[in-house]
């Protein structure tokens, strides 16, 4: 998985306005805890062997770091032109406290 992760990474740095970007990947303890945790609520196996690439949606996370607020649209249509997005969040932004509310 991580030559993935890498690859995602490196593909989020040729967007002009992203300064840096950092990939993780879930650790198999973590993913062990997620998968009996999602099969006790919905009291079934929540993913097998075969679909967990599919049905693990954070398998792989990639963040994407850039400067200004005003830069936020379009690293978000870059994001969403090169990868399918599945579902359909919230785009999240983390800002400052006291950062004026422009683009956001």
């Amino acid at each position: 998985m991580a030559p993935h992760a890498d690859c995602a990474a490196a593909t989020l740095l040729l967007c002009p306005d992203v300064h840096a970007s950092k990939r993780r990947i879930m650790k198999p303890p973590a993913l062990i805890e997620k998968i009996i945790r999602k099969s006790i609520e919905g009291r079934s196996p929540w993913v097998t062997f075969s679909n967990y690439a599919t049905e693990v949606p954070d398998f792989i996370g990639v963040r994407a770091l850039y400067l200004f607020q005003e830069q936020w649209p379009s690293v978000d249509t870059f994001i969403r032109q090169k990868w399918p997005i599945k579902k359909t969040p919230k785009p999240l932004a983390y800002v400052q406290e006291d950062a004026p509310p422009k683009v956001l």
